[in-house]
């Protein structure tokens, strides 16, 4: 307060300060203020250098007024008078104008922080909802739409960080604007005091009596008044300017707020627009994927109705071939017949020669006598010259049996050489049919299952109709081949017919062949051991494929157990909020809407979650179950075929030893019998060149056989160790679901921590907006949550390509397991064959038997 001079009261006049009445200005400008700052106006952004400081000239006149005295004489007096009621009205009217100004700008200051507050919590929620989502978003968009989602989390941060530079400089303008606010009010809170202590000086001044003043005290008090009143209104003048100027930049600011929010808005809706199109895209790319599975689905039966034809057809020429065999065999059978004629033909002549022989002996014997008998002589040289041309007739006989002798066993040979020949084209025709059915099962196979891993991956129906094509014509040109086998059969035919009459020396080959069959034999009961063996190591597996399949139900009931544990944890859970958020009804009520509200985001995306997971679970159940039923399957087939082979065997063993015991009693019989025919060791030395060659052959595909079963053998033991590698990956596949499923409840419990960090991290927000504090740890903040959910997302997506690592190398291991059994097959069929080709020799014994 400013000291002023000593004044004397000599008459009493009436107060002024206590009942002074505004003017029509003033109300006029309250009325100008209340309808420019309404509270449902808001103040912009980049209210900097918008402090409008004081010069020191006002300052100097509000600290240094003098002060002004009573009312003075006459009409000079009242004239003092009216101009200090003046210069009070004004100076109370420009007090309430600038405390009403004050609180508009209070006013206006909180609206801006309301405002700030609710655009930072509605980019929270959708931050939380986007992250939320990012999941599904990251689910959806693999490939092309991945760098699209990249791309939109980029500008996310990009807004993120603009939005936390804008609140950085709304603070600082905020502060600003506090600053100010605190210097207009000490200005009001100085003027006030002026303006009362005015007040009461003129009080004073008004009781002070008239007759006590002087002329020269009521010049200079009208003189500092008028200086006052000036003083006065070059402060109004200032105040209105300064008024007038915050006018003009709040409602700058105002459109700039306004521009910005529609900026903000615009931004929002495209990002929601995004999002929506991502949706789309995800709906799109999901049904493009039903159709592409209708169409693969399609494409399978298709291909599985093929493969069944051809399967047809494949038993249509087996069993063709089995005919074409039927008929070798009674070709065979009708040689059998043949050489028994010719046998008995020769054994009728061989004694027709004895005959003669023994008839010569006793002409000779006679003639003997007849020359000893000389007596006789002459009576008998009639009879010697009939007898002698007897003789010579006999003997020409016997030179001409004996040249038919030598010309029948030229002609054998040479029908036994056209026979060789014949059955050598027979074996080649029969190897070229073999390997031709051979070549279209493989051929078959490995075009099918190219096809089908085509039509999988690619989904090209149209080549798989012309791989189909191109079948079919070569289905087409094996029937013609197998037509022109069948011709050269026919004539194959002809030429045997012709040739019955002549193959005689066949049973010789039969006799050295049977000594043979002793030795083999020997391998048949090898190889019924290994048989043996074989059905042992069987028996082995399907009991490792029981355990397998306890160990899978096992697991299933595991994976139950662990979704019904999951789901009452997480009801639990759901009721245990429930619970605390009717509690916390009555308390607050916005922070519980905005919990709800991100709690309704977070549940669809926890939802979204499990549902992947059990899909996930449930096409791995599946594949596991088709991946077993095609095992057991494929080893119930490999059961039965090993089950007809031992019956095979058995019955081609109780054939063998009775054929054996035959040819064991034969043999004694020809023994004897080959004893008194020396004549046949000719015979005997030609043909042993004969069978030794064929010994050595079947040596020979003894050895290969042997070699065969030895790769069989080794096959075997790779299929073993493919089935412990199986049960190896098996187990550790075991090991690989616990993990997942400690590393899902980890990430259960991850997304709890998760969501009361971001319950937290809300009430933190809330707290920081209303103490409007620390905004940078709330972004770090954010940053770390985004961090970690980035984390998870990489986390989820090597868990998905780890399961699809997994998925590829069971599909591998299938493979080789059945291409490994289709192996065993065809060996088993070849063994069959084989067989059959023994018991096809051995049929020939019985009908000569």
């Amino acid at each position: 307060m400013v000291k002023y001079g000593k004044t004397e009261s000599s008459s009493e006049e009436p107060k002024v300060g206590s009942s002074l009445s505004f003017s029509s200005s003033d109300s006029s400008t309250t009325s100008s203020d209340s309808e420019y700052y309404s509270p449902e106006e808001t103040v912009g952004k980049n209210v900097k250098n918008r402090k409008v400081r004081r010069s020191p000239k006002n300052q100097s006149k509000v600290h240094h007024i003098p002060m002004t005295s009573g009312s003075p004489v006459g009409s000079d007096s009242a004239s003092t008078s009216s101009e200090n009621n003046a210069g009070v009205v004004i100076n109370t009217a420009e007090y309430k104008a600038a405390m009403a100004k004050t609180e508009h700008l209070e006013k206006l200051v909180s609206d801006l922080t309301h405002e700030r507050q609710q655009t930072l919590q509605t980019f929270i929620d959708e931050m939380k909802g986007v992250l939320g989502d990012g999941n599904d978003l990251a689910d959806a968009a693999e490939g092309a739409q991945g760098t699209d989602f990249l791309t939109l989390m980029k500008r996310v941060k990009k807004e993120a960080v603009t939005l936390k530079f804008q609140l950085d400089s709304s603070d600082k303008e905020k502060h600003e604007m506090k600053q100010y606010i605190q210097e207009c009010n000490a200005n009001l809170t100085q003027l006030g005091e002026e303006n009362v202590s005015l007040c009461s000086k003129i009080d004073e001044l008004e009781k002070l009596p008239r007759e006590h003043c002087d002329n020269a005290v009521e010049d200079e008090e009208k003189q500092a008044l008028q200086s006052r009143l000036e003083d006065l209104v070059v402060q109004v003048s200032d105040l209105q300017n300064q008024n007038e100027k915050l006018k003009d930049e709040i409602r700058l600011s105002k459109n700039e707020t306004e521009a910005e929010r529609q900026i903000l808005e615009m931004k929002i809706n495209q990002m929601v627009n995004q999002v929506s199109c991502f949706e789309n895209q995800n709906k799109e790319l999901m049904e493009e994927k039903i159709t592409i599975s209708e169409r693969n689905n399609e494409a399978r039966n298709s291909m599985e109705s093929r493969i069944e034809e051809l399967v047809a057809q494949v038993g249509d020429l087996q069993n063709q071939n089995k005919e074409m065999m039927e008929e070798k065999i009674t070709l065979s059978e009708r040689t059998n017949e043949a050489r028994n004629s010719l046998e008995s033909r020769i054994e009728e002549l061989v004694a027709q020669v004895g005959d003669l022989q023994n008839q010569n002996k006793e002409m000779m014997e006679k003639i003997k006598l007849s020359e000893k008998n000389n007596e006789a002589r002459n009576l008998q040289e009639s009879r010697k010259e009939e007898i002698v041309a007897q003789v010579g007739d006999l003997q020409k006989q016997n030179k001409t049996l004996k040249e038919e002798i030598v010309s029948s066993k030229i002609q054998r040979e040479s029908l036994m050489d056209q026979v060789a020949i014949m059955q050598q084209e027979m074996d080649s025709l029969n190897k070229k049919e073999r390997e031709l059915m051979e070549q279209i099962n493989t051929i078959q196979a490995k075009r099918l299952r190219d096809e089908m891993a085509r039509s999988r991956e690619m989904g090209d129906i149209t080549e798989s109709y012309k791989i189909i094509k191109d079948l079919k014509l070569e289905v087409d040109l094996l029937n013609k081949q197998k037509r022109e086998t069948e011709g050269i059969l026919k004539e194959t035919r002809e030429e045997n017919c012709q040739l019955i009459e002549k193959t005689k020396e066949l049973d010789n080959r039969i006799y050295d062949l049977e000594k043979t069959l002793v030795q083999r034999a020997d391998r048949v009961s090898e190889l019924e051991r290994e048989i043996s063996e074989l059905s042992t190591k069987l028996t082995l597996r399907d009991e490792e494929f029981n355990s397998l399949q306890s160990q899978k139900t096992q697991l299933e009931l595991k994976i139950s157990r662990d979704r019904e544990g999951r789901e009452m944890e997480l009801k639990n859970k759901s009721l245990a909020k429930e619970r605390e958020e009717k509690q916390n009804n009555g308390i607050i009520n916005k922070d519980f809407e905005k919990i709800k509200g991100w709690f309704k985001g977070s549940k669809p995306s926890l939802q979204v979650i499990e549902r992947k997971m059990e899909e996930l679970v449930e096409e791995f159940r599946k594949h596991m179950e088709d991946n077993i039923r095609l095992m057991s399957q494929r080893i119930r087939v490999t059961e039965q075929l090993h089950v007809e082979n031992k019956e095979s065997y058995k019955i081609t063993k109780e054939r063998l030893e009775q054929e054996n015991r035959m040819l064991e009693a034969r043999m004694y019989e020809y023994t004897q019998v080959l004893s008194t025919l020396d004549t046949a060791t000719m015979r005997l030395k030609n043909v042993a060149e004969a069978t030794n060659n064929m010994l050595t052959g079947l040596d020979l595909v003894c050895k290969q056989f042997d070699e065969r079963n030895g790769r069989m053998m080794s096959r075997l033991s790779k299929f073993s160790e493919d089935l412990r590698y199986v049960k190896k990956w098996v187990v550790g596949t075991k090991k690989v679901n616990e993990l997942l499923k400690g590393e899902v409840g980890g990430l259960v419990e991850q997304l709890q921590r998760k969501e009361e960090n971001e319950s937290l991290l809300t009430e933190k927000i809330s707290v920081l907006l209303e103490s409007k504090v620390d905004h940078i740890s709330l972004v770090n903040a954010m940053e770390q949550v985004e961090k970690k959910m980035r984390g998870l997302q990489t986390m989820v997506r090597e868990k998905e390509n780890g399961i699809l690592d997994m998925c590829e190398e069971k599909r591998e291991a299938i493979r080789q397991l059945c291409v490994l059994i289709d192996y065993q097959k065809n060996r088993s069929d070849h063994f069959r064959q084989m067989v059959i080709q023994m018991h096809t020799v051995r049929t020939p014994e019985k009908t000569r038997n």
